[in-house]
């Protein structure tokens, strides 16, 4: 079909689909407390061109997702956070789909989503995608997957270091992207631009069928932000989120992540940091393996510091610092996955991953 672009009042955003299915169901929510109705056309799911890279074209029709059975329908102001759409018959391969949302004439959409998963920005004007690396704006953040694929499934749940908002824009070059063509398994991105525990704990974790390792890493807002003061802080929430993954769908094999240097100006809260790697070192939680990734980038002449190749100026890990991620999360989940691991059926991914 060529190269189509979005005119004003249509979204396009890529996402990486890690295994291949039959059928797709979308979940579209508000975002943040939304306080503004969203009238949305149409939403739906067409493959990109080119395999590896997202370069805006498309390669056939696009599939049109339905809700109840109908194309439109209307976010109200105090609808659920989250709204699934009906299970649609969808072709899918491995590679980069294109979620394209179009909104009824006058509508606006109360947020926007970076190119790679998490929170962007407030907006209410009419949503373009006139620039290459433009914001995503819309409603879908997730898109279930209904497949016979039996290898084992990871999801990656985390802040910014795991949505991986220093990586080259739609290349691949997550870390958890990384980790999956290190491990050839497939591999979901549920990272947050500004996650906290409070909101994993509470919130984030839903129920992902057929996730046999889930790797966690959160913690530096927490710390940043004030909510966590104290090494008992980030126990009672840490505790919990280990143990409710665990149990969810399953056994669930948990690795939980150091927390990366990043506090320089702040020497109380670099000590408490390193409390709480020493807490998570020991793994007094119960998780079922730790990889280190403070010990994987920070400089050895000074543990407060990260490597300087392996970030970007604001702190965050660039394509290098996250190859370094995927590298240790990798040998760990390899021991992790030796065993069989049992596999429902159906497979999540995030609408936000790509």
């Amino acid at each position: 079909m060529g190269d189509m672009r979005a005119p004003p009042g249509v979204s396009r955003a890529p996402t990486w689909l890690p295994f291949s299915g039959t059928k797709v169901r979308c979940y579209v929510m508000h975002c943040y407390g939304a306080h503004t109705e969203v009238q949305v056309a149409k939403i739906t799911l067409a493959k990109a061109a080119g395999g590896t890279k997202a370069d805006g074209a498309i390669t056939a029709s696009p599939f049109v997702i339905t809700f109840s059975g109908k194309e439109s329908f209307t976010l109200a102001r105090h609808d659920p956070d989250q709204v699934p759409s009906d299970e649609v018959s969808v072709p899918v391969t491995e590679g980069w789909w294109y979620v394209q949302e179009s909104f009824q004439k006058g509508s606006k959409t109360p947020y926007s989503f970076d190119n790679d998963g998490g929170l962007a920005a407030d907006s209410h004007e009419s949503p373009t995608a006139s620039k290459a690396d433009a914001g995503r704006y819309g409603t879908t953040f997730r898109i279930d997957v209904l497949t016979k694929d039996t290898r084992p499934l990871i999801a990656c749940y985390g802040d910014s270091i795991t949505a991986s908002s220093g990586a080259t824009k739609r290349q691949h070059l997550r870390y958890p992207d990384l980790l999956g063509k290190k491990l050839n398994l497939p591999t979901i991105n549920l990272g947050v631009n500004g996650n906290t525990t409070q909101y994993l704990n509470g919130y984030y974790i839903g129920a992902l069928a057929g996730v046999d390792a889930a790797v966690i890493q959160i913690g530096s807002n927490d710390i940043r932000g004030g909510w966590v003061k104290t090494l008992a802080d980030y126990i009672k929430y840490a505790t919990p989120i280990c143990k409710g993954t665990q149990g969810r769908d399953g056994k669930i094999k948990v690795v939980w992540a150091t927390i990366l240097p990043g506090f320089l100006d702040k020497p109380d809260q670099e000590e408490l940091r390193q409390q709480i790697n020493q807490w998570i070192r020991g793994n007094s939680m119960g998780a079922d393996a730790i990889v280190d990734f403070d010990k994987a980038l920070a400089d050895p002449k000074d543990l407060s510091k990260t490597v300087a190749e392996y970030k970007k100026e604001d702190g965050h890990p660039n394509d290098a610092g996250d190859a370094v991620l995927a590298q240790a999360a990798a040998a760990v989940i390899q021991k992790l996955l030796a065993k069989p691991c049992s596999v429902s059926g159906k497979r999540a991914c995030s609408a936000n991953s790509g």
